[in-house]
């Protein structure tokens, strides 16, 4: 199950972050269930969510902040794309492999952000060099994200094309099985901030392009 261990994980991360007081960036996601589009100033986990969530790294990372210790927070996508790609879009095909249909939920017009992985890992060098740089910066939070949002009906209907296979609409998350949270995101999100501090450009395929190609 491809969530079975994420509330170990969100633990493990926790304890590794907590407590230190060297300089560090710490990886997030922009994963979420939202309308509108998030940006980098936002804070992540308020309300019921930051109790709900099993990831707590942005949670304390903000703790650290507030200690005045240097650390940064990178968001990244739940569709972070590519060789050797291992994730959320990985399952998806797999999915739709097994299945022989392309499935997405309600209407298809859930969307996620996506971001390459060499435009992931550039970002991080970014952020890195700017930490030491800037080590009294304001600006601390970055999303990893190459396009805002892409439709979960799209990215079904590319992955139709690839296998040549039937495009389905369900309308029961629980149809979905352990996978249903992959059909139930959605979070456009900006990172207009991200690319006017560090200059950050991605110029990796995007999402759909890479869908297409033979590494999935």
């Amino acid at each position: 199950m491809i969530f079975g261990i994420f509330f170990q994980a969100g633990a493990m991360d926790r304890r590794a972050i907590s407590g230190t007081n060297k300089p560090l960036a710490v990886t997030y996601g922009t994963t979420g269930i939202r309308k509108h589009v998030e940006t980098e100033h936002e804070v992540a986990d308020t309300g019921l969510l930051k109790w709900l969530t099993p990831r707590k790294s942005e949670i304390v990372a903000r703790q650290l902040m507030a200690q005045n210790i240097n650390a940064f927070v990178v968001r990244l996508s739940p569709a972070v794309h590519g060789a050797g790609d291992k994730g959320f879009t990985r399952t998806v095909i797999e999915r739709a492999k097994k299945s022989h249909r392309a499935e997405y939920f309600g209407l298809g017009t859930h969307a996620w952000s996506a971001v390459h992985r060499l435009d992931a890992a550039h970002l991080f060098y970014l952020v890195t060099m700017y930490g030491l740089e800037h080590p009294t910066t304001n600006e601390r939070v970055f999303n990893a994200v190459a396009e805002e949002s892409i439709t979960t009906a799209a990215i079904a209907r590319t992955i139709s094309r690839k296998l040549n296979v039937p495009l389905k609409a369900k309308y029961n998350p629980l149809s979905f099985g352990d996978t249903a949270m992959l059909y139930l995101i959605n979070c456009p999100t900006s990172s207009q901030l991200t690319r006017q501090i560090l200059g950050w450009v991605p110029v990796q395929p995007d999402l759909l392009t890479d869908i297409s190609s033979s590494r999935y």
